[in-house]
Parts: structure tokens; sequence; C-alpha cells
């Protein structure tokens, strides 16, 4: 009796060990609710790295778009400033390089104007998620790379800056 029971214990892990490899090779994860990493949000691609060609595409954006930056170098000699939730995401590290010319024009940590990118959201309660991740900044020393700034009293979440080289 026991060896009948050993063997459908063992046949049902099979059945179930079959079920997850078909899961994992054949269905689609779902975005967690809250991720920024949602797939299925329209991407729009940016010409150059350039600070022109990438405010031009984030000027085309929605929120909740991504704007794609492919590889190279670019200078950039003044402040990126966004009001809407969107993912900027370049190459990678090492491929997207962004230098910056631009000089902080405080010694005020908390002022917005020092930062190589500010983000301030129009509507902080609509949850607008921000991204910026797969660059390498080269800061130079003249300023910080990231300022958000929320004027409301509604929090400010689910927002990244990941898989980037700061220097």
């Amino acid at each position: 009796e026991k060896v009948k029971t050993c063997k459908r214990i063992f046949r049902l892990y099979k059945i179930l060990l079959i079920v997850l490899i078909f899961m994992h090779l054949f269905c689609e994860p779902q975005p967690r609710s809250g991720s920024t990493d949602d797939a299925t949000s329209p991407s729009l691609k940016a010409a150059s790295p350039s600070l022109a060609d990438v405010g031009k595409a984030i000027s085309s954006a929605e929120s909740g778009d991504t704007i794609i930056v492919p590889p190279g170098t670019a200078i950039w000699d003044k402040q990126l400033v966004l009001t809407r939730g969107v993912r900027i995401i370049g190459a990678g590290l090492g491929k997207t390089v962004i230098t910056s010319a631009y000089n902080a024009t405080s010694s005020n940590s908390s002022d917005p104007s020092n930062s190589l990118i500010y983000y301030q959201p129009e509507i902080p309660s609509d949850a607008e998620k921000f991204q910026l991740s797969g660059f390498t900044f080269d800061l130079e020393n003249r300023c910080g790379l990231l300022h958000i700034k929320n004027l409301s009293a509604t929090v400010i979440r689910h927002n990244r800056v990941n898989n980037n080289t700061i220097k």
C-alpha cells in the first residue's frame, strides 16, 4: 500500500513539473501592479543620445511611455527637465555615455538647478512612474545627477534609477 501511495505522489510531482516547465517556456509573465517594467508601454526612440534628441523624444511622449536612447556619446550642457513620468532607457553601461558640461548654479544641495536631470511631476496624484536606466554618466564634478521634487502632499512612488554608472 505504501509503495502505491509513493508512486501516486511521484506521478503527481512529475505532472506538476511538466506543467511548471510548460508555463515557464510558453507563458509570458505579467507585470506586477506598480512595476516600472511595464513592457506594454509605448516606446519612442531618440535619434541620438544628444540632449536635443532625448528632449524631443520626451516632448513627444505621454506619461508611461518609454524613451529608448541609442548607443553613443553626448555632452549635455543644459539640464533635462521632466514633468511627466517616463522611462528613459539607454543601450547599457558604457554604450550610452552622457558627459556633463552643465554647471550647478548653487552650492545648496536641495536646489533643483544643481542636477543634470530634474523631475517634478505636474500631477503627483497621478502616480506617474519615472525610470532612468542603462547609462554611463560622467558628471565631471560639475553637478548632481537627479533631483526629484514634489510640491504636493502626495507621495511619489515607484521611481527607479538602476543599471547606471555615475562618475
